[in-house]
């Protein structure tokens, strides 16, 4: 209120001093008259008219300041009119605001007091709300292409799980064809598809790598994770540059965590070739890369890999060659005769 008072007055003065200013142009406009009437000489008419017009625009220039001062007056009136219709309206947000978490803080209180009553022996119910369906959330957040084909899919494709139960997912390719569908890829080289260094760290073999859709490796945390949550089974698929294809399953595959060194353990063999891959699990071997390894068996074969002095199989070795030891022994020597391969698992029933 003090404010608008204040600038009423200096409207009023500016207002008062705007008429001023137009009677005493006027005046003077008159005595400008009675000058060029009067009997002067020319010399001193000429002096006279030239004084006059200066002053008659030095008091134009001065009414023109006052105008506008008295303009500028009025917008910064509206303009602080404005702002404090704003700024109640804010304050009376705020007090809206508080009212609310006055409310909310109520509420709690007696959420909190029932919760304390129910620790004393009362039974906490959750009243009007449905149990979800076990085989929903396995549906919205599928923890491998196994949840996915029991929910209905039945497409080979890219999917997403969440193996590591968090709201981060995992893409995974799923080969719903093969023996009953629901097998999630964990390992797959191409020859014709585009290279993929399998002679990477131990950091990546422990995130995964790779295109999905070609040559890539899973990662040996989410391995670990599909493997020591259920039991699964191993399904591998080879074909050599001869087009000779050979597959061969384990009843039970899984790998232990990080820190004991992602160690290999497989059940019963089943399938076209020898039982090679045994040993390599018989004394649970860790996995080794070049960056990790104390035998240099990783340097050597040219790949990360669970070695066992140093392999009798390799799948990750490199299709280039030029690596210790053999692919899949007594079955593909070398990565030069290596065309595809393919590692999968499954969850047991």
């Amino acid at each position: 209120m003090t404010m608008k008072r204040e600038q009423c007055i200096f409207l009023l003065y500016l207002c008062i001093f705007a008429i001023f200013g137009y009677v005493y142009s006027i005046g003077n406009d008159h005595q400008e008259k009675q000058l060029l009437r009067s009997p002067t000489s020319g010399k001193t008419s000429s002096i006279l008219r030239d004084i006059l017009k200066q002053e008659s625009s030095l008091r134009f220039s001065m009414v023109q300041k006052i105008r506008n001062l008295v303009t500028n007056a009025i917008d910064n009136n509206n303009l602080t009119e404005l702002l404090t219709e704003k700024i109640i309206s804010l304050e009376n947000k705020l007090n809206a605001i508080q009212s609310e978490n006055l409310k909310l803080e109520d509420t709690l209180d007696e959420s909190l007091y029932d919760f304390r009553q129910d620790q004393n022996g009362t039974k906490l119910q959750l009243q009007n709300v449905p149990p979800v369906p076990q085989s929903s959330i396995h549906c919205f957040f599928p923890f491998d292409c196994f949840d996915i084909y029991n929910c209905g899919e039945r497409k080979n494709g890219v999917y997403d799980i969440y193996p590591f139960r968090s709201r981060v997912s995992t893409k995974v390719l799923c080969d719903m064809e093969t023996d009953g569908g629901g097998w999630t890829v964990i390992q797959r080289r191409n020859r014709e598809m585009s290279r993929v260094n399998f002679n990477t760290t131990w950091n990546e073999y422990k995130q995964g790598f790779g295109d999905v859709l070609g040559n890539y490796w899973l990662g040996n945390d989410a391995i670990h994770t599909l493997t020591t949550e259920y039991n699964n089974s191993l399904y591998i698929r080879m074909e050599s540059t001869k087009k000779k294809s050979y597959e061969v399953q384990y009843s039970l595959f899984s790998i232990s965590d990080e820190t004991d060194g992602y160690r290999l353990s497989l059940g019963e063999k089943s399938g076209n070739i020898d039982d090679a891959f045994r040993a390599h699990s018989v004394v649970n071997h860790p996995f080794f890369t070049f960056d990790h390894d104390r035998r240099t068996c990783a340097a050597q074969c040219g790949s990360g890999w669970w070695y066992y002095s140093c392999a009798v199989v390799n799948l990750n070795a490199p299709f280039a060659g030029g690596h210790r030891d053999p692919v899949w022994h007594r079955v593909i020597s070398k990565g030069t005769d290596l065309f595809f391969t393919e590692m999968m698992i499954k969850r047991n029933h």
